[in-house]
This record gives structure tokens, sequence and C-alpha cells, in this order.
């Protein structure tokens, strides 16, 4: 256990550790089927944007364009499957491990069809704050998407996440399922080209294979609980400091 004030002492409660791994976030209990991330991949609080990545990829890119790993041409796309949720194609399970992974459209129609959706602002991110039926919630930041060689676009007005999922069961399409949400909506219909590079937001069906690390060393930047939202000091219990699972 951390000491409250010095910092000086640290119970470490490791369940997995690869020296490769991202740090990950909590796994949030919305009272659905699955466990929602309390953060994006590439992040290390609610409101971080993280990475972006095209459908299928691991690694962030300069540009997204024809320069995806899985086509022979702009019109002509490799089978990699129709659905890449827990393979080695999955950004989630590659940078997390463990039991994380990338969302299959049906768990994000049920995010969205099950959740309360408000638009928001967290310190100082536009986003939605997303409320499961048993009132705990998650932050998804607006972060945008990035295509081409016009790099980022509409930050701060859209939220494009992908699913693991084509919009077929053809695995050579061209186009995959994502969430898409605004200030007005979502919409879980949207689909668009894989080279576009969208934002990753992992869920779990196994919360008890998280990290719990930290450093005593590193001085606390940011503390969470388990529904994303920002504390001013921990709380008993597992809290979230620095994007790390602690138990305080």
């Amino acid at each position: 256990m951390i000491n409250r004030f010095g910092l000086c002492a640290v119970l470490l409660t490791v369940f997995s550790l690869h020296t490769n791994a991202q740090a990950t976030g909590s796994a949030v209990d919305l009272g659905l089927s699955v466990y929602w991330a309390s953060c994006n991949v590439g992040a290390n609080e609610p409101e971080g944007i993280g990475g972006y990545y095209a459908w299928g990829e691991t690694e962030e890119k300069d540009r997204y364009s024809d320069n995806y790993a899985y086509c022979y041409s702009e019109t002509s796309f490799i089978d990699i499957g129709a659905d890449i949720s827990g393979t080695q194609y999955d950004v989630a399970r590659v940078k997390w491990e463990g039991s994380w992974r990338m969302p299959t459209i049906e768990e994000v129609k049920e995010l969205i069809n099950n959740c309360s959706w408000t638009w928001t602002t967290q310190n100082g991110v536009n986003g939605v704050l997303v409320t499961g039926p048993n009132s705990n919630s998650i932050f998804l930041p607006a972060g945008g998407r990035k295509y081409g060689t016009k790099g980022l676009r509409d930050f701060g007005e859209y939220g494009c996440y992908w699913s693991s999922s084509l919009d077929s069961s053809d695995g050579t399409s061209a186009y995959a399922k994502l969430l898409l949400f605004f200030e007005d909506g979502q919409d879980w219909n949207d689909d668009r080209n894989r080279f576009n590079g969208m934002l990753i937001r992992p869920v779990t069906n196994d919360p008890t294979g998280i990290r719990s690390i930290i450093n005593n060393e590193e001085p606390i930047k940011s503390i969470y609980n388990l529904s994303g939202q920002r504390l001013n000091s921990p709380q008993k219990g597992v809290n979230i400091i620095n994007g790390k699972k602690v138990n305080w």
C-alpha cells in the first residue's frame, strides 16, 4: 500500500506483466456483457486521446492512405479475418495483452443501446460521458480521425473508434464498422475504409487480468476512480493513479 503522505512505500499486486506491453486502463463495469476500459490504447487517463491505428494494424504512422499493411491496392484488400478481436491484428490485445481486445460491433451496439450518452467537456477535452444501467460511467474523448496526408480531422467534434468487425462476413471488404459520436448523437452503423487511423477503446471479459503496478519514485499526476471520475486524493479501495491500477 502506498504511503498516503510521502509516497514512501508501495505495495504491488501484479496480475500480468510484459516488458514490451503498454500500461493499461482499468476495467469498468457498466452493467453490460463486457467490461469497458477506462482509457484508450496509448492513453494514461480517461481524457487522453491515445494512438490512431488503421484497422488491423498495431502501430501508428505518419500518414494513413495507400501505405496500409493489408491491401494489394486501394481497392483490393488482404483477408485477415472478418472480425479481428483478440487476434494478432488486434492492437488492444497486442499493446495491453491479457484478455484485453477490440470490441465487436455487437458490443458497440450494446454500449449505445443500453447506456445514456452525454456530450461534455472533461479537463478541457470534448467527448461523451457514457453511463451504464448500473450508473457507472466511462469518458470517451472526441479525438477525430486521421486519413490520407492531411493528418488529423474533426478533433473535438467527432469520436471515431474502431470495432473489430468488418461491414460484412467477407474478409476482403474495404470497410470496417466503427463507433461514431458527436454532440448531437451516436451511431454504430457507420463504416469507413480500413486505411483510416481511428482510436481504440478496449473491452475485456475478465477484469482480474489487469496489471496493478506503480513506481514509488513516480509523482502522482492524476487520480481517478473506476468510473473514470477524477479525484483530488485516493479513496479506499482501487484507484487509477497515473493511469495505473493501485489498491489503496
